[in-house]
């Protein structure tokens, strides 16, 4: 899986093939992003210009959490 983010925080990138399709969507992150980096196909994380880091988790679409962003994921 390949993700960017924009910069601005407004819009999120992803490839779920290596990059031979694209496929992108309106995502607003809390503060700008200034970093992505995936450890796993599931587990990422997400440092914002503020310097807090947020958790990118692939989880169930019935899946809530407090304070969880809505993202891509490969069955969406």
């Amino acid at each position: 899986m390949i993700v960017a983010v924009h910069e601005n925080g407004e819009q999120i990138g992803y490839s779920f093939n290596g990059g031979r399709n694209f496929s992108s969507r309106p995502f607003k992150a809390p503060a700008p992003v200034n970093e992505v980096r995936f450890f796993d196909a599931q587990n990422g994380y997400m440092v914002g210009r503020h310097g807090l880091a947020y958790r990118y988790r692939i989880v169930p679409s019935d899946y809530t959490s407090a304070g969880m962003v809505p993202a891509a994921s490969p069955s969406q």
